[in-house]
């Protein structure tokens, strides 16, 4: 993979999926401990870095805001179909972890947040490498038998 640095603040590619990788392991972390809004949010800015590290990687820009990481994303997707499913997922995260589990400390479809729900976390992690690796690959390449 080439690693791309960022001409708006010196970020490179490497560096977000890096501190993505950090951010899903603390919410593990923090899950394991019962601490779910702080779980959530880690999980969502794991979700985020990835999805920035992404974008920077493909056009050589560092969105920065949530605002201008959706753009972001949107315009890759519009250009490579490959994008499509991990847009659709970053869309989710932010309604699962950001809105529902950290704004009003539940879990989606299930009441009152709970520690037991790991599935949702070991969702973005998953998220995570699938953005690492189609970033290195190619947005619309897929390991055999992937997803």
């Amino acid at each position: 993979m080439t690693t791309i640095i960022s001409a708006q603040n010196g970020h490179h590619s490497g560096e977000l999926f890096a501190d993505a990788r950090a951010m899903h392991a603390q919410a593990i972390v923090r899950l394991d401990a019962g601490d779910i809004r702080d779980a959530a949010e880690k999980a969502w800015c794991a979700t985020k870095r990835a999805t920035d590290a992404l974008i920077l990687a493909r056009t050589g820009d560092d969105p920065g805001t949530t605002a201008a990481t959706s753009d972001g994303l949107d315009d890759l997707a519009r250009r490579d179909p490959g994008a499509k499913s991990l847009q659709g997922r970053y869309y989710s995260r932010i309604h699962q972890l950001h809105c529902a589990c950290f704004y009003d400390g539940r879990f989606p479809g299930h009441g009152a947040a709970h520690p037991g729900n790991r599935p949702l976390y070991q969702r973005c992690g998953r998220f995570v490498r699938r953005v690492t690796i189609r970033s290195r690959r190619g947005l619309t390449q897929r390991r055999k038998g992937a997803e």
